[in-house]
């Protein structure tokens, strides 16, 4: 499944230029959180604190071409400080907001109309649209989040100028007239918010569900002096977590194939073959190959052939000679289907990855190194190509190099002297082995004098990087004819 593309902006006001707005102990932390929890949450988040009404305006249309850029599915908006409630109209205050003063309507100007919010979602996109309001709906000159109703205002200030916009989901944190605690510094968040905090990432969790368990627990956290609504015309589900916490939610494979140490497939016979190729006993394990090469055709889980892809690498490393036939162009690509060869997959995870998931110290199937850079070569493979790039990338800063690349990687041998052995062959001392600037001289164990071609293996067995795409250059004019040694290490072990 993949990733859905949701934008959120979170507000927090504490601070107010006028003193008929009292200042708020809490919204700035709760900004924070929320901000923090999006993001948990695989939200793009953009987060305002303390704002001006120019800079609401600023960072509010940043958030609509977002929207738009990404095509968003879901455009989110979490506010904490104070509102008003003027000529029916629902509005945030903004730090600079001036006073309220009854038959006054240019306050407006300098204040957020939720009414406005909607009708601005409405014009740059289709995407659900959820608004969470925690304020309360009274006077707001006191520390309660106050939001001043009148008595002509209708629900939330809209029934008179405007219809609840298209899948729209509006929260407020208390009822029409009604007060909400900021809390205390001490908590560091409202209850209502405290309480949204304690359950959005639940997994699987519907909006409605959400916010009915919030206003539960706030309406008898505060002896059903506090009262949360929501207003909401969805047509259809919403989930804050929809499955994306889980580390495997956009992994192509089932953790159970990430973590194959168990693996149990419900086909017996691809069990069959997995646990022939795990035997350790060559026989067994090559006749597990002859009944893939039989039945592939017929298994249609991909978690079942990358598995077998992971167990026949392991087989093949091992010595499994039908193992490692199969791990060849000719015999790999016919298990290519649609574009993705999954057995392919599962041979290059396992080269990285033990049965428990685990990013291995050293690479698996380093025999095969070459065969399998030649294998990936092929067009056909290029999926399989990305899929170990992908998987690779986080871990880009401990390799020298990722299966499917094509970029050359040299390495450069800085040699300091050379002198005549006993059978009259110059031998080069070995100063450094550099990669990318790093010394790999201690992984390469040349404490005798070797050829280049020998010393060229032992550095691709300690950079893991195929032939293909490995460049040695020396610091010295060499032949072929040389031979190289590294004193120091010979040196250290004669101690």
């Amino acid at each position: 499944m993949a990733l859905k593309r949701y934008i959120a902006l979170v507000i927090g006001n504490s601070h107010y230029d006028e003193d008929y707005y009292k200042d708020l102990a809490n919204p700035l932390n709760e900004a924070d959180a929320m901000a923090r929890v999006f993001s948990k949450l695989k939200c793009e988040v953009l987060v305002g604190k303390d704002l001006t009404h120019k800079e609401y305006v600023s960072i509010f249309d940043c958030f609509l071409q977002k929207i738009q850029d990404v095509k968003a599915d879901a455009a989110i908006i979490y506010f904490a400080g104070h509102g008003l409630n003027i000529n029916a109209q629902d509005c945030l205050i903004m730090k600079d907001t001036p006073p309220y003063e009854m038959g006054k309507v240019g306050i407006i100007d300098l204040s957020v109309p939720i009414n406005k919010i909607c009708q601005n979602l409405n014009t740059v996109g289709n995407q659900l649209n959820i608004i969470i309001v925690d304020a309360c709906r009274n006077d707001p000159n006191q520390t309660v989040r106050g939001l001043a109703s009148t008595q002509e205002a209708s629900l939330f200030g809209m029934g008179t100028t405007s219809h609840l916009p298209y899948q729209t989901f509006i929260a407020y944190s208390t009822s029409v007239g009604g007060t909400a605690s900021d809390g205390n510094a001490t908590d560091g968040h409202s209850l209502y918010t405290k309480t949204l905090l304690e359950n959005i990432e639940e997994e699987n969790l519907p909006i409605e569900s959400l916010f009915k368990r919030v206003r539960n627990k706030v309406y008898r956290g505060y002896d059903n002096l506090q009262l949360p609504w929501e207003y909401s015309c969805l047509t259809e589900e919403f989930c804050f977590n929809y499955g994306q916490l889980n580390p495997y939610f956009d992994k192509p494979y089932t953790e159970s194939a990430y973590n194959d140490g168990t693996y149990v497939s419900q086909n017996d016979g691809v069990n069959e073959i997995i646990n022939g190729l795990k035997s350790y006993i060559y026989d067994v394990q090559n006749t597990a190959v002859g009944k893939l090469r039989r039945i592939y055709k017929i298994i249609t889980d991909k978690n079942d052939l990358f598995v077998i892809g992971r167990n026949l690498l392991q087989a093949a490393h091992g010595g499994a000679c039908e193992c490692q036939k199969e791990i060849s162009y000719a015999n790999l690509r016919k298990y290519t289907w649609q574009g993705e060869n999954h057995v392919l997959n599962g041979i290059l995870y396992e080269m990285y990855f033990d049965k428990s998931n685990q990013f291995r110290d050293s690479v698996k199937g380093i025999n095969m190194l070459d065969d399998i850079a030649n294998i990936l070569a092929y067009p056909e493979f290029r999926n399989a190509r990305k899929f170990i790039q992908f998987t690779l990338a986080e871990y880009k800063d401990r390799l020298y190099y990722i299966p499917g690349s094509s970029e050359r990687c040299i390495v450069t041998v800085r040699l300091d002297s050379s002198y005549m052995n006993m059978f009259d062959e110059n031998v080069w001392n070995i100063n450094s082995i550099l990669i990318r600037g790093e010394d790999i001289l201690n992984q390469v164990p040349c404490n005798r004098e070797i050829k280049a071609m020998e010393l060229r293996g032992y550095i691709q067995q300690a950079t893991t990087i195929p032939s293909l795409y490995l460049q040695i250059r020396y610091s010295e004019n060499v032949n072929e004819n040389d031979y190289f040694i590294n004193n120091h290490l010979s040196i250290t072990n004669m101690f």
